[in-house]
């Protein structure tokens, strides 16, 4: 079990949310940031984001920071959800 907890990464974020309406979760926009490690400590990635939900519309923009330990270099994913 020791080398299983050894093996095992940290994965920790947060997100703010202000209310953009009376309603609540009708209308607001997010602000996100996370931190992925391994346990080695040679690759740590950092993220960060933004939300914006309207009624029934949900839009998020985040930017994942590459680094020079991973395959991939930084990165913007975009979606965009309609919620029925």
């Amino acid at each position: 079990m020791s080398n299983e907890i050894k093996e095992m990464d940290l994965h920790v974020g947060g997100e703010y949310q202000y209310g953009l309406s009376a309603r609540e979760g009708e209308a607001f926009i997010a602000l996100r940031a996370g931190l992925s490690q391994d346990t080695d400590g040679e690759v740590s990635t950092r993220t960060f984001g933004v939300g914006l939900k309207y009624n029934r519309f949900q839009f998020d923009v985040a930017y994942i920071v590459g680094s020079e330990d991973t395959v991939v270099g930084d990165n913007t994913p975009i979606s965009m959800n309609i919620i029925f």
